[in-house]
């Protein structure tokens, strides 16, 4: 009977498949691309990975950051970011 239990389970237990998985929303879509362009910029700069990920640059940035996620958009807003966020400002000089 513990078979067929299993079985049962097995049918009835809803599983995520290709055609039933959800699709991510554009916000988080977006939030996403702001924050890999950071990254990018980040290590263009030559900031370290290690330094990024463990003072939360991206994310902090994503949260601060209300503008387009476009790269231009995202430069010219770094300075503004750096004066409101001092204990970064050191991390981020090189930008």
């Amino acid at each position: 009977m513990k078979w067929l239990k299993k079985f049962w389970n097995w049918f009835i237990t809803p599983s995520e498949d290709a055609c039933c998985a959800e699709t991510p929303d554009t916000k988080n879509a977006e939030e996403r691309d702001v924050q890999k362009i950071v990254y990018d910029l980040c290590r263009t700069a030559g900031i370290p990975h290690r330094d990024i990920s463990k003072n939360k640059i991206t994310e902090t940035f994503e949260q601060w950051y209300s503008g387009a996620t476009d790269e231009n958009e995202i430069k010219a807003a770094m300075d503004d970011f750096k004066e409101e966020h001092p204990a970064l400002k050191p991390k981020l000089q090189r930008l």
